[in-house]
């Protein structure tokens, strides 16, 4: 799958003082201080682009992947999908029915809340009961061609918004937090093991 956006996290540049912890250990507090921020980012960039869209915030979420730092590799990423989504996601205030709207289909999709005319809803197959796209077909045409519609992608969305930006500059703050959060941990279960 193309990846059109990354937002890395890694220890280059982290000022934390590691300083009386083993290797393996350093290894270990750099890698899950990675991945709390890495999901931290994912859950905020779902909420601003939810927020933004009105897309629910699970379907939102489903468009990130996460790939997860280890202990021998401290570097991770949040991936954001370009794959533009049916604007089925986008519908406000109707529920899907065979039945076709007299006016179109309602959504709010691109930040604006309009009717898109000449479209209606169909059953998917294949894909289990009640799931439903909207599709389109020209004024004037025969029942066939009809075509599916388009909302945003998930990446579109946070650029159009300019919150990828504002996710990296996130992703960097938490960094800083989570790994002197993790050393506290560490340091902290050391000293438990010590006692015994």
């Amino acid at each position: 799958m193309p990846v059109l956006m990354r937002i890395g996290v890694s220890d280059t540049g982290a000022t934390q003082d590691l300083a009386g912890l083993t290797p393996k250990a350093v290894d270990r507090v750099r890698a899950r201080a990675i991945n709390t921020t890495l999901k931290q980012v994912e859950r905020e960039g779902a909420k601003v682009a939810a927020k933004a869209s009105g897309l629910p915030s699970k379907a939102a979420r489903e468009r990130f992947f996460v790939e997860r730092a280890k202990p021998g590799r401290p570097t991770g990423s949040v991936t954001v999908s370009h794959k533009a989504l049916n604007l089925i996601r986008f519908v406000t205030g109707q529920k899907p029915t065979k039945r076709r709207p007299k006016v179109g289909v309602r959504a709010k999709a691109w930040g604006k809340r309009k009717v898109y005319p000449r479209t209606f809803f169909m059953p998917l197959r294949g894909k289990g009961q009640g799931r439903y796209a909207v599709m389109k077909r020209d004024a004037g045409a025969g029942r066939l061609p009809i075509e599916s519609v388009w909302g945003p992608s998930v990446y579109q969305i946070l650029r159009q918004t300019a919150e990828d930006r504002r996710l990296q500059d996130f992703g960097a703050m938490r960094f800083g937090k989570n790994l002197e959060r993790e050393f506290d941990r560490e340091q902290y279960r050391a000293k438990g093991r010590r006692r015994r």
